[in-house]
């Protein structure tokens, strides 16, 4: 569970507001992206759940049955912590209570499905690096310069490449489900980082390659013509594959 704190339009939260997982090792931040009494490592992860009605820090201070809770105890400060058996069901509860769709979700969560998930989106990337050449069915003749490529501030670029044509820098997003609003932002940062880092402020350009979009990734599309979108059912033709 993720534990955040601070202030937005006035408003301090202290509180649990997603469900994570991660899906990576733990790297460290580049020395720049943090301070002193910041954290030194991250990792990448995706989110679960998101709860609408988070668990403040207050009503989890005054639950008897969180006492001795060691992350708790520190007010969640700098640290990852182990949570015994008795404490993650209580948080659980709390947090089923205040969101009745979070009681759902648990009822179906499937590890080892999501776990097959991230896997295969690796087979898949592999083979695309692989066989780049495919991409020029699409209009791209693309190098590949890096694959899962750490931007510092945390998370991953799926596969960095360079346009063969103009030498810009081309940033592929590979998404095996559905693509929603949140990966325009994902992409947009990726994009933002590679212009200050590699690119000198030059024309970067992103391309999503999945199994389609919902309706709000497409309308947020039609404000940044330098992020293109391409079928995922038809690259996996051009590479001869098929998802498990």
């Amino acid at each position: 569970m993720l534990y955040r704190a601070g202030k937005k339009k006035g408003v301090t939260y202290q509180d649990i507001k997603y469900l994570i997982m991660a899906r990576s090792d733990a790297y460290p931040l580049e020395i720049l992206e943090v301070g002193s009494n910041s954290w030194k490592y991250g990792c990448d992860y995706i989110s679960l759940f998101k709860f609408e009605n988070s668990l403040k820090l207050d009503e989890m201070q005054d639950d008897p049955y969180l006492e001795g809770w060691n992350a708790l105890n520190a007010i969640f400060r700098m640290q990852v912590y182990s949570t015994k058996e008795k404490y993650w069901k209580r948080l659980n509860e709390l947090l089923s209570a205040l969101n009745p769709d979070y009681k759902k979700f648990l009822g179906k969560f499937d590890r080892k499905k999501i776990i097959a998930k991230i896997k295969t989106e690796m087979e898949f990337e592999t083979e695309l690096i692989k066989n780049i050449h495919v991409m020029e069915k699409f209009g791209f003749k693309l190098e590949v310069i890096g694959r899962q490529v750490h931007i510092g501030s945390g998370g991953f670029i799926d596969v960095l490449c360079k346009d063969k044509n103009n030498g810009e820098y081309v940033i592929i997003e590979l998404k095996i489900d559905k693509a929603n609003r949140n990966v325009f932002g994902q992409i947009s940062e990726y994009i933002g980082w590679v212009m200050e880092h590699k690119a000198e402020d030059k024309h970067v350009k992103g391309i999503l390659i999945s199994r389609g979009l919902d309706n709000k990734l497409a309308a947020a599309l039609k404000t940044n013509p330098n992020i293109e979108t391409v079928e995922l059912k038809e690259v996996l033709s051009e590479l001869g594959m098929k998802l498990k």
